[in-house]
């Protein structure tokens, strides 16, 4: 994951509020000023409808999975290793692929349903670029057609839409643990920027400030910092 100053391919004036990943939520991002990916309404609502979990690979974790331990989201000493959580695979549970009326209201098509087809959808029509447009801009290798296997399962032809890019990224160059270098690096490139320009950050306060609960190897992770707190 990148931990420098946002790139000068970054275009000032296109902040998106872009769908990253389940897991990196939202964020106001300033994307590479490059063409938006090419596509249709009714290849992005097959796309999206596709991206659910069979039903009977999900797990219900049950009442233990509700109640917030920490040792079970990271290793802390002495304690038994942390509860991983299912691999990024380019998948949502089908929960998410079909929403109820409730929320969506009335549809015209199925596809709408979708949270994978609006989200794909939004990108699309914001003018988002591809993942391959962006990991090019970033100087990253782009993703190819095994590893996205979109080809293969779905025919598609196109490039790929940014918010499945990071996801496919992820499964193939993160054994699905961690983001790839786009997902990674947007990722990254947000969090430090939103801390430089806190006036009341740790960065603008006390920028010679360095964590004291350090390892004998000199790092320091979410580990350290619960063990400090006593979490």
């Amino acid at each position: 994951m990148a931990t420098t100053s946002p790139s000068s391919c970054l275009a000032p004036d296109r902040p998106v509020d872009a769908p990253v990943t389940p897991l990196a939520g939202r964020y106001g991002r300033k994307l590479p000023d490059l063409p938006p990916l090419e596509s249709d309404d009714e290849a992005l609502l097959a796309l999206g409808l596709a991206a659910a979990i069979p039903d009977d690979d999900l797990v219900d974790g049950g009442e233990a999975a509700r109640r917030i331990d920490w040792s079970l989201m990271f290793d802390l000493p002495g304690r038994q290793a942390a509860q991983r959580g299912k691999r990024i695979d380019g998948r949502l549970p089908r929960a998410l692929v079909e929403l109820p009326a409730a929320i969506t209201g009335e549809v015209e098509r199925e596809g709408y349903r979708s949270l994978a087809g609006r989200d794909l959808q939004r990108g699309f029509g914001l003018g988002l670029p591809s993942g391959e447009a962006v990991a090019r801009a970033f100087g990253a290798r782009p993703l190819d057609d095994d590893e996205l296997g979109l080809r293969q399962a779905h025919g598609w032809t196109a490039e790929t839409p940014l918010w499945l890019y990071v996801l496919k990224e992820s499964q193939a160059r993160g054994g699905g643990d961690r983001l790839g270098p786009v997902g990674g690096r947007i990722v990254a490139e947000v969090l430090i920027g939103i801390i430089r320009n806190d006036p009341e950050s740790h960065l603008a306060v006390a920028p010679e400030w360095r964590p004291g609960l350090l390892r004998d190897d000199g790092a320091f992770g979410m580990a350290e910092l619960l063990e400090g707190i006593g979490a």
